[in-house]
């Protein structure tokens, strides 16, 4: 009798393995779907050229940067970077952060599905003790990066100013190099150069590149004295690396208030 339940319960033992097995199998599925889904999850890149930080200048001033995001989308936007600008925006929602983080350049990764509804402004207000000014920092996004010579035009050289070049590349590949000419009154450069890009020590971001290599050239007509007296010049910038993808602006800084403007083609 023992042994016919035995023998009779083992079938239904197997039954229920298998049963419990079809249905682990089930619902792992979804699972398995959703980290899939997940992980296939596309981002559109940002740069932010400087990240909110305070940074010390002449004259007793200081420049305050911030950063200001709005999101139109109807659901919370989760933005990925390394730096402490990433907060998970609200639905029609909007932040303004302020750091004292390093002013080196990085990426922020915006999920492309919700990219078009994400706007970002960079401002710098300059506090000095005569008046406190407010300037735009241009941010850039991969459209904006070109593989072909990037033109920077009718850049004025005022001597009372003092002119600073930054390039900047998609992918973070430190040691690229680019050429960089400068024309002021001819057809031929006064200057003809190369500079190499390094990226700031910068962890990546889901595989993802958290900072660009770049390189900043302050006091263009020191650094260059063949610029010479000239009022206007014309930059164009190559990339030499293949592959490598550049963007570029250039401030112009007044030695006494210190206030700036920019200039990106």
């Amino acid at each position: 009798m023992s042994t016919r339940v035995a023998r009779l319960s083992l079938p239904f033992s197997r039954n229920r393995e298998r049963d419990s097995s079809m249905n682990t199998i089930h619902r792992s599925l979804p699972i398995l779907f959703f980290a899939a889904t997940l992980s296939a999850q596309t981002y559109d890149k940002v740069l932010l050229p400087i990240q909110p930080s305070t940074l010390n200048g002449a004259f007793n001033s200081s420049w305050h940067t911030l950063l200001a995001e709005r999101s139109d989308d109807d659901a919370t936007v989760q933005l990925k970077c390394n730096v402490p600008v990433c907060v998970p925006l609200a639905p029609h929602g909007s932040v303004i952060v302020q750091s004292n983080a390093s002013a080196d350049p990085a990426f922020i990764y915006v999920p492309s599905a919700q990219a078009a509804h994400v706007d970002f402004a960079l401002r710098t207000v300059v506090v000095s003790d005569t008046a406190r000014p407010m300037m735009d920092i241009p941010l850039a996004r991969a459209a904006d990066f070109t593989a072909g010579v990037f033109h920077l035009q009718a850049i004025p050289f005022n001597r009372d100013y003092r002119q600073s070049l930054r390039i900047f590349d998609l992918d973070g590949m430190d040691g690229a190099s680019v050429r960089v000419r400068i024309f002021t009154t001819g057809t031929d450069p006064v200057v003809d150069t190369v500079l190499v890009l390094h990226r700031p020590s910068s962890p990546d971001v889901d595989g993802r590149p958290g900072a660009p290599a770049y390189v900043a050239v302050h006091n263009l007509a020191q650094m260059f004295p063949a610029i010479g007296n000239a009022d206007l010049a014309m930059i164009d910038i190559e990339p030499l690396t293949p592959g490598v993808q550049i963007w570029a602006f250039v401030t112009s800084t007044n030695n006494a208030t210190q206030q700036f403007n920019h200039f990106v083609n």
